[in-house]
């Protein structure tokens, strides 16, 4: 929190931000839209569900279901999109 300005400052420390697919975008926003009208209102962002996705990846990838996820990873390497930056 700066609070000079009285504002939440976000910096990232890690790799640079990620490319993403138009589709995932697309995907991502209808995700939102539609949790959204399910009673989760205004306070409900595109992060929590980037978020509930990758925490729902975490657990399968650590289950007896990773061979899947390890199977559809795969298919998303072969394939070809052009990034939104």
């Amino acid at each position: 929190m700066d609070s000079r300005i009285g504002e939440r400052l976000y910096f990232n420390l890690g790799p640079r931000p990620p490319c993403l697919w138009p589709e995932d975008v697309e995907l991502l926003h209808r995700l939102w839209l539609e949790l959204s009208g399910k009673g989760l209102g205004a306070g409900l962002h595109h992060r929590d569900v980037v978020r509930v996705a990758l925490r729902r990846l975490d657990a399968d990838l650590h289950s007896p279901r990773s061979g899947d996820v390890l199977q559809e990873a795969s298919g998303q390497v072969a394939e070809t999109h052009e990034p939104v930056n």
